[in-house]
């Protein structure tokens, strides 16, 4: 089960203090979302947007599934179309010159593994990721000229890390603490729908952000039982008896949103992500985050989605183990692990019954979670040599062979489980990538603070746009022991965004604006990459125990528009089995806890963020608390000093300018009477 091993700050009091009047509620919060795409957002737009959520289905009436994902992933996307923008970004690493690159050459890729029997796939491939970023850190050889010639007998066996913890955590909410609730569940408690209900990388971002794992594969075996017991394999799913109070084995630090190589828009008559054009730019950044991090998670549309069904060779050559999809719409159904590139990799290749091969050579080498030979001979032993052999010649043969030699031949035709998949495929999404602090060698920070512990079933986050320049949330937090604030996260909604991050001392129990206190750390920098940071203070702070403190932070992207970066997911109402596919998401917000200073009509003021339910995007989405983690190391060894705040915000700045007024007032006043009495004596 999930517990909260992080420190949880204790809950606040949400008493308003003198210089905020009780009354203050968001209004609109000049929240946007022009679902009516009409040039404004108003209560039409949030009418018609609730319209939408609650006639959305995934699939028709013969249960065959449209193009279009879960909802919250389309209004992820729906709200990118319109408030958007790609990434100028460019790595120092120029990969001009080096047009092959092969993580397993070097060992910085793990070996093939294989998910049968669950729908785990976006499981394997995060995992993937993960224990790539530790070897790429541990080995440190990143132009090791055995990267530029393709040896896949050279991945690594170790780190192993749980694809089976990750994915029961993903439908576990939180169970003890102030956020118990939060989180997914599955609408059954059987095995099967646990495990299949399917995933992001946002929902590997969830997970492991909130140093909820990863654990390893020993202490979470995906097959507790041998293949002698049969496919019905009972699998011994967290038993009360297992420790889980094990550290996890790496901190997610880092996790970012690559701008997709294909660009499309939603289609919402069709209900399909209808494909555009090709972006090669994004296929070039792509390859730089793959060098600096490891393998990168994709999803892309597979020829079958499960390694035991009959697979479609519509777009797959299983002659040359390659994929090239042409359709013009994006029907995504597998996450993989991309491991390296060959941009020489011909584009003849691709002879698939759709008859189209891509524009250009130039190819990923895909990394699969369906297994290999080596893994059904472990499974098989003789037997399988006999199954494949006398396959040969028959028209069985390829139809086994992607069943039992999935893969890239190696020099003894055995596959390898790995296949190239075209840069120009269409139906390529969802690119990702991640930076971790191996626990191995003792980790950068002690304990973390936190209350967001969701993302929705999406791409990316859901969050949403402001029509003014000075939206900001906050989590307040209290230090549970003497110890020293190092860094706090930033979530970034779009790529190139300006991150403005403030730190300030509270006094009292009573908060009602998380800016009236005494600042004492801040921060600006313009983030390149979208998702989830670390962000190192220029000074940390020292926190006594019970010190409150609060993190303030306003995020505006390229195009001026500053973000809500609250937890957002669809209210509970307009939650179906139809469009979440078989799961409900649910937020816990508490007094005291978040806040967002938001434009009410009239003037801007700090709200709580359980009050943003009251605001018309209330109507579709539920909000929960901030997008902001803190992360403390033992001990008082801050070096930052207060700093003086010229710009004050919020009931803090109110109450300031009354009074300035007030004084300015009064000694018109006096002027004015004394002048008076002096005429009246002359």
């Amino acid at each position: 089960m999930k517990t909260l091993h992080a420190i949880t700050a204790a809950v606040l009091c949400a008493a308003l203090s003198a210089t905020v009047l009780a009354e203050d509620t968001p209004g609109d919060a000049g929240l946007q979302f022009d679902f009516n795409r009409d040039g404004v957002t108003d209560s039409s737009d949030w009418e018609a947007l609730r319209a939408f959520s609650k006639d959305y289905k995934m699939s028709d009436e013969d249960g065959d599934y449209f193009a279009c994902q879960e909802e919250p992933a389309t209004l992820t996307l729906l709200i990118d179309e319109l408030y958007g923008n790609r990434s100028s970004h460019s790595y120092e690493k120029d990969l001009s010159g080096v047009p092959e690159y092969y993580l397993p050459s070097l060992g910085d890729s793990t070996v093939v593994k294989d998910q049968d029997p669950f729908g785990t796939c976006w499981a394997f491939g995060g995992i993937s990721s993960v224990e790539s970023n530790l070897l790429r850190k541990r080995h440190n050889d990143f132009d090791n000229p055995a990267a530029y010639s393709l040896d896949l007998g050279s991945a690594s066996s170790e780190p192993d890390l749980s694809e089976l913890f990750l994915a029961y955590e993903n439908c576990e909410p939180v169970v003890s603490g102030p956020q118990s609730g939060e989180g997914m569940s599955p609408l059954s408690n059987d095995i099967n729908n646990h495990f299949s209900v399917g995933g992001f990388a946002s929902s590997l971002q969830s997970i492991f952000a909130a140093w909820d794992g990863p654990v390893s594969e020993e202490q979470e075996p995906y097959k507790p039982v041998s293949a002698e017991d049969s496919g019905a394999a009972v699998y011994d799913l967290r038993s009360e008896d297992k420790d889980r109070n094990d550290p996890p084995a790496a901190h997610i630090q880092k996790f970012i949103y690559l701008d997709d190589s294909v660009q499309f828009h939603v289609d919402l008559d069709r209900k399909v992500y209808a494909f555009d054009s090709c972006d090669q730019q994004a296929v070039d950044r792509a390859k730089q985050a793959l060098y600096q991090y490891g393998a990168l998670m994709l999803c892309y549309g597979a020829d079958m989605s499960m390694p035991n069904e009959a697979g479609d060779a519509t777009y797959f050559d299983y002659n040359h183990w390659s994929q090239y999809s042409s359709a013009d719409t994006i029907a995504m159904n597998h996450m993989v692990s991309v491991v390296g590139w060959n941009d020489n990799y011909p584009k003849e290749n691709f002879s698939t019954e759709a008859g189209t091969t891509p524009p250009q050579n130039g190819a990923w080498l895909v990394k699969n979670s369906w297994g290999n030979y080596e893994s059904m001979f472990e499974a098989y032993g003789d037997r399988l040599v006999e199954v494949l052999e006398n396959a040969k010649g028959t028209p069985d043969e390829i139809l086994m062979n992607r069943y039992y030699n999935y893969g890239i031949p190696d020099e003894n035709g055995h596959g390898t489980g790995y296949f190239w998949l075209s840069y120009y495929d269409q139906s390529i999404t969802a690119i990702s990538a991640l930076d971790a602090d191996d626990g191995s060698d003792g980790f950068d920070y002690d304990h973390i603070y936190q209350y967001d512990y969701i993302l929705p079933m999406s791409f990316t986050m859901t969050s949403l746009p402001a029509s003014n320049s000075d939206t900001k949330v906050a989590n307040v937090f209290q230090a549970e022991q003497d110890e020293t604030l190092y860094a706090v996260s930033v979530q970034t909604p779009q790529p190139d965004c300006k991150a403005e991050i403030q730190v300030y001392l509270l006094e009292g129990d009573s908060i009602a604006d998380p800016t009236a206190g005494t600042l004492i750390a801040a921060k600006e920098l313009t983030l390149p990459e979208k998702g989830f940071h670390t962000i190192d203070l220029d000074q940390p702070v020292s926190l006594a125990k019970d010190t409150v403190f609060a993190v303030v932070e306003k995020i505006t992207s390229a195009n001026g528009m500053t973000w809500l970066n609250l937890e957002t997911i669809l209210k509970p109402e307009l939650q179906t089995p139809d469009n979440i596919n078989n799961v409900t998401n649910a937020v816990v917000s508490n007094s005291g806890e978040s806040y967002a200073f938001v434009h009410n009509g009239a003037d801007m003021v700090w709200v709580s963020s359980e009050s943003m339910n009251e605001t018309p995007a209330g109507t579709v989405f539920a909000f929960g608390n901030a997008h902001i983690k803190a992360y403390t190391r033992d001990g008082l060894s801050g070096t930052a000093k207060p700093i003086q705040n010229t710009a004050l915000s919020g009931g803090f700045r109110v109450g300031w300018i009354l009074a300035g007024i007030a004084v300015v007032l009064g000694i018109l006043g006096y002027f004015f009477i004394f002048r008076k009495k002096q005429t009246a004596n002359e």
